[in-house]
C-alpha cells in the first residue's frame, strides 16, 4: 500500500465532489478497457446515477499516463459495498481499496463489505477470497428470503 501511495495519485469522489462525474467517467473507461466481464451500458449509467445521487463512491489511482486502477462502492445508510474494481497494475488493488476505506470513514460510513470470504466455487473466486482476507473481517450470516407475491385468491387457495 505504501509503495503504491508513493507512485500513484489517488482521487475519491461522491455526490458532494465537484468533479464526481469526471472521476466516474475515468473509472468507467478503465473498466470497459480492462475488465474481463465489462458491464452493460445500462449498468454504467446506473452506477453514475447512484454516485451523483449520493449512493456511490469511486476511487481512482492515476499516473502521468492515465488512470491505472479504480474501485466503485455502493453506499447505503452508513454502510458501503464493494461493487467493482479494475486494476491495470498488480500492486494497486489494496491501495485503492485502502484509500476508499479512508474516504468512507471520513464520510461517516461505519461498515464496509468486500463480499464473502468463504463461499468460493471457482479458482478465480478463491483468488478473490484470498485478496479479501488481506483486509481482515469475517463473513456475517445473512438470511436470504425468497419473496413471492401472490394475489388474494392465490393466497386463499394456498398457492
Amino acid at each position: 500500500i505504501h509503495g503504491a501511495e508513493r507512485r500513484y495519485t489517488f482521487t475519491t469522489a461522491d455526490a458532494e465532489t465537484p468533479y464526481a462525474a469526471e472521476t466516474f467517467d475515468a473509472y468507467a473507461r478503465l473498466h470497459r478497457q480492462r475488465a474481463t466481464l465489462p458491464r452493460s451500458d445500462e449498468t454504467y449509467r446506473l452506477q453514475r446515477e447512484w454516485l451523483l445521487g449520493g449512493q456511490g463512491l469511486v476511487t481512482i489511482a492515476e499516473r502521468p499516463e492515465g488512470v491505472r486502477g479504480a474501485a466503485y462502492w455502493i453506499v447505503y445508510k452508513r454502510a458501503a459495498y464493494y461493487a467493482s474494481g479494475v486494476y491495470a497494475e498488480d500492486d494497486l488493488a489494496h491501495a485503492v481499496i485502502w484509500r476508499s476505506f479512508l474516504a468512507l470513514r471520513e464520510r461517516g460510513i461505519t461498515r464496509a463489505s468486500l463480499g464473502w470470504q468463504s463461499k468460493t466455487l471457482t479458482e478465480k473466486e478463491r483468488s478473490i477470497e484470498i485478496f479479501r482476507r488481506g483486509f481482515g473481517g469475517a463473513d456475517v450470516p445473512v438470511q436470504i428470503v425468497d419473496l413471492r407475491f401472490v394475489s388474494r385468491e392465490e393466497a386463499m387457495r394456498g398457492a
